[in-house]
């Protein structure tokens, strides 16, 4: 518990009193009654990943809310500290999740143009084009590469034929596909632990199943952040979705 709490004040120390960008997009919508806004019809929408949801979902809560939230997190740690400790035997004691998230924050942007088929919002420019060279394959399927690109910067090694950038296909591409990646991370080395949207911090992972994946850049406990490719991603704001996984590795 002791080590639980010193690393939640460790991370927050780098939030407390200091300005943060964050971005999103916006979308509104109202009706029209003779080319005239009605008031009441006015909504305001936030996108995510799958879609956009109403904007008051990101509304911060009242301090109470969150003070209860973080009882329930205290309570929920110390029934399970023998677990955790058991489980963390597996997991990389190596890693670094700050190193991962600067990593995640320093190689992507809030890309505002196609990738060349079309489909995915990318900005080459801003990847990590000289550790990493960019290929064809990836145009609007990177979002596995950059999360294994930043878990990579973080500590956890490269597995020759495993885990490997391009050498991997006989273990279902686990770097660049995202069901061999969590199949890799979760199930075959337990470096990844399932967590909770209220408690998964900076370089933690985000999985929409089959889908998607995403690295966590910020929780603060009060505003949570994401960084992706597939679209490109920087600082983004996302709110807490009952379909989605949350991973730690700590």
């Amino acid at each position: 518990m002791v080590k639980l709490l010193d690393d939640k004040y460790l991370e927050l120390e780098e939030y407390i009193g200091k300005a943060y960008d964050s971005y999103i997009i916006l979308k509104f919508e109202a009706g029209l009654v003779e080319n005239i806004i009605e008031d009441k019809t006015i909504k305001l929408y936030a996108e995510q990943m799958n879609g956009f949801i109403s904007a008051n979902e990101l509304i911060p809560k009242v301090p109470q809310e969150y003070e209860d939230m973080g009882s329930k997190e205290i309570v929920s740690a110390l029934n399970v500290v023998k677990t955790e400790v058991e489980i963390s035997q597996n997991l990389y004691v190596g890693y670094d999740r700050l190193k991962a998230r600067d990593y995640a924050i320093t190689w992507t942007s809030n890309a505002s143009s196609y990738c060349p088929h079309g489909i995915a919002l990318q900005n080459t420019s801003k990847w990590n084009n000289t550790k990493w060279p960019y290929q064809s394959s990836l145009c609007h399927n990177d979002c596995a590469d950059f999360v294994s690109q930043s878990l990579n910067a973080g500590g956890i090694p490269i597995d020759p034929g495993k885990w490997e950038r391009f050498n991997d296909g006989n273990n279902n591409w686990a770097w660049t596909y995202v069901p061999g990646l969590k199949n890799y991370m979760l199930n075959q080395k337990s470096y990844w632990k399932l967590s909770t949207w209220e408690n998964a911090s900076a370089g933690g992972v985000i999985v929409i199943p089959n889908s998607h994946v995403m690295m966590i850049v910020k929780n603060d406990t009060i505003e949570r952040l994401y960084s992706a490719h597939t679209n490109d991603r920087l600082n983004y704001p996302y709110a807490k979705n009952t379909s989605w996984e949350y991973y730690v590795l700590w």
